[in-house]
């Protein structure tokens, strides 16, 4: 191996990971991943000395460490040849590729090595690289927003709204353009009651899967030629 990336929270696993590396083979380069919420170490080696951060929040919460300890700050600026740090975006990205391509359950401390290697934080073009994976500890409810918000970036999910002659057949005609195009609705609420819906018309909100954003563009574009669309907010 050319590379190996390892999260770094109050040092330990990095320290003994360099200490054994670098002892086998000195030509290894090891780089240490913090979170851009939490950088106490990040920020003792690049000054050269300990400093203490104020914790922002961060879902890397398994190296989130105000100040790094001294004996690992010793060992890491010794042997570790970087330090580099990553985003919540960056970090949550990763945990929903590694849940979908790897089936890999993974916190955001273990998913920091991976998201700074996709993310190109270090030049490692042609080498051989290893991603210290640690850390299973994801809570239901952030592995759901994860999980919502990355398909939503990548255009797998989208709701809108918009507005039909309340009578018989008219919500098939948009389910037809839908089925065309091979959108999968997860639900529908038809609702006739919002004050600015004239009484003979309903407002009908359909949340959709769909492949990419160039799926939902053809899918809007169909349906905006006979109906007002609103996309809305999840």
């Amino acid at each position: 191996m050319d590379y190996i990336f390892c999260p770094i929270g109050g040092g330990g696993l990095i320290s003994g990971i360099s200490s054994y590396c670098k002892n086998l083979r000195k030509e290894i380069k090891i780089i240490g991943v913090q979170s851009e919420n939490a950088s106490s170490m990040y920020n003792s080696i690049k000054e050269h000395k300990l400093s203490s951060i104020e914790l922002r929040d961060t879902i890397c919460d398994g190296i989130a460490v105000k100040k790094p300890g001294d004996i690992t700050f010793e060992i890491i600026n010794k042997n570790v040849d970087d330090v580099v740090l990553v985003s919540d975006e960056e970090v949550a990205n990763t945990i929903l590729l590694l849940l979908e391509r790897a089936k890999i359950l993974v916190e955001g401390a273990g998913a920091a090595s991976l998201a700074a290697i996709l993310n190109k934080k270090v030049n490692i073009e042609r080498k051989k690289v290893v991603a210290i994976i640690s850390g299973g500890n994801l809570a239901p409810n952030l592995m759901n927003r994860i999980i919502i918000k990355g398909l939503i970036k990548e255009g797998r999910l989208i709701k809108f709204k918009t507005k039909l002659e309340d009578r018989p057949g008219e919500l098939l005609k948009v389910l037809n353009v839908l089925a065309e195009l091979k959108g999968n609705i997860v639900s529908i609420i038809h609702n006739w009651l919002p004050l600015d819906i004239s009484y003979k018309k309903t407002e009908v909100i359909i949340e959709l899967e769909t492949r990419n954003h160039q799926h939902i563009k053809q899918i809007l574009e169909q349906l905006k030629k006979r109906y007002e669309i609103e996309i809305i907010e999840f």
